[in-house]
């Protein structure tokens, strides 16, 4: 089989621009390292867990969600020609207690069906891809996509006294952010970010600084 050497050109000038494109974007990567800290506020609150609770053979009873809590971030980011990152994080959503108050039959049933339908938080970690904006008026958006392992511990409280329970488990989580990039090194925003808890919506609303070596 002959082989033109007109081919053979062209395929070592395609090898090495696709050599000049992988070697431009890892010298154009950055990383960058951040905290923010702010508010959880769970989707599920009060009216809803005891619509939930009347729903399994409970109509007596009242539940209380502790709906908000302080929360925080430490996170982390590898971005690639300034559009694309991956980003890993370690979060706390605080902690969302529920007290239940009424009459009930069975104190400790109702204690178990409590925790089987109050809202989760908790602590994990997750790793999502980012996807940033260019700055307009030096600030910059950006889309956050990915998922979240999470490790709630949460307590429920009823005429019985106060019983702990623990679940943990895989989630999507999402996010937006608005960030001001005129510092230099150091950038200053705040995210609104998106957790699928066992099924049920937490909000995390939080500032930080992060800083790109």
């Amino acid at each position: 089989m002959q082989i033109k050497s007109g081919s053979i050109r062209h395929a070592l000038m395609t090898a090495a621009a696709g050599a000049s494109l992988l070697v431009s974007g890892v010298a154009s990567a950055e990383w960058y390292v951040g905290a923010r800290a702010g508010l959880s506020i769970v989707d599920k609150g009060s009216d809803a867990t005891t619509t939930e609770l009347r729903a399994m053979g409970e109509p007596n009873v009242t539940a209380d969600v502790d709906d908000s809590d302080t929360a925080a971030t430490l996170y982390g980011g590898y971005k690639i020609d300034g559009v694309i990152a991956i980003e890993a994080s370690l979060y706390t959503l605080g902690s969302h207690d529920t007290t239940v108050t009424g009459t009930t039959a069975d104190a400790d049933a109702l204690a178990v069906k409590t925790a089987t339908v109050q809202p989760r938080s908790g602590d994990g970690v997750s790793i999502a891809g980012v996807i940033f904006t260019d700055p307009v008026y030096g600030f910059e958006g950006r889309l956050r996509m990915g998922v979240a392992y999470w490790q709630s511990e949460f307590e429920t409280t009823t005429s019985s006294g106060t019983r702990s329970f623990d679940d943990d488990g895989f989630d999507p989580m999402a996010g937006v952010g608005l960030w001001y990039t005129g510092l230099g090194k150091i950038k200053l925003g705040g995210d609104l970010d998106f957790y699928v808890i066992n099924n049920d919506p937490v909000y995390l609303l939080t500032a930080g600084i992060e800083f790109q070596p």
